[in-house]
């Protein structure tokens, strides 16, 4: 139970206290009428006076005329003041069992009023754990939510990084095929030269051929014939040339 509880008492309660209070008096007062039974009118004025303050006080508004009547009038004989005396104490009796019936009731809801509190602070208590419990679990969740999106910046990042990979892989490949086709066009290319050279071969050789017959055609002319000087220069010049004499080494 916290100190700071504050249990609000009904006013029957403060009621109640004064009517304690001035039921004490009223003991004292009767005591003193009861010893002193037989005293004069005066006496006994004083003692109705003194009554009908404390009686006023105890009822306020609410107090009978038939009580107002009887403490107006002096009293002249102690047997009246004895009747009155009795009938006093029976409605005060009456009156004090009342209020400690009603504080009895007042004590009982104070007592259910300081469990429905207990009960409430330990709903509270439980609530507050539950919270702390709900709080401790969002932040390991905002961890882990942190831990994933760190993940996955890294894996978008590789992504991207794979992606300008293969845009890479992609540009080598079409690099790739255009030196395919190139290479294909080369070798046709190539191929078409080489039967151009073997023809070109073929015409080189069947003219070397030509010019070899007419070499030795040239010589038996020369040999057969009486020629200058000067033509025979000519003649030799050809015949050494070393073209001639290639072919011939080759055959």
């Amino acid at each position: 139970m916290h100190s700071n509880t504050k249990i609000r008492v009904p006013k029957e309660s403060a009621r109640a206290n004064r009517i304690e209070w001035y039921d004490r008096i009223l003991d004292n007062v009767i005591g003193k009428l009861i010893a002193e039974p037989g005293k004069h009118t005066v006496r006994s004025s004083w003692r109705c006076e003194e009554i009908t303050g404390i009686k006023a006080e105890v009822y306020g508004e609410d107090m009978p005329t038939k009580d107002k009547e009887i403490l107006d009038t002096p009293l002249q004989y102690s047997g009246i003041q004895e009747t009155w005396n009795s009938d006093q104490l029976y409605r005060m009796d009456k009156e004090t069992e009342d209020t400690k019936s009603k504080l009895s009731e007042c004590q009982k809801e104070c007592e259910d009023t300081e469990i429905e509190i207990y009960n409430v602070n330990q709903l509270k208590d439980k609530g507050t754990f539950v919270l702390q419990n709900v709080e401790r679990k969002c932040n390991n969740l905002d961890e882990e939510f942190k831990k994933i999106h760190c993940n996955y910046m890294k894996c978008n990042e590789k992504a991207n990084f794979n992606e300008t990979v293969q845009q890479r892989i992609n540009s080598l490949i079409s690099q790739r095929d255009n030196l395919k086709r190139e290479l294909d066009e080369l070798k046709k290319a190539a191929d078409k030269n080489n039967k151009e050279l073997i023809e070109i071969q073929k015409m080189i050789t069947i003219q070397e051929k030509k010019n070899m017959a007419l070499a030795r055609k040239l010589k038996k002319m020369v040999e057969n014939i009486r020629i200058t000087p000067e033509l025979s220069e000519k003649v030799n010049t050809i015949l050494a040339d070393p073209r001639l004499t290639n072919i011939k080494n080759s055959n």
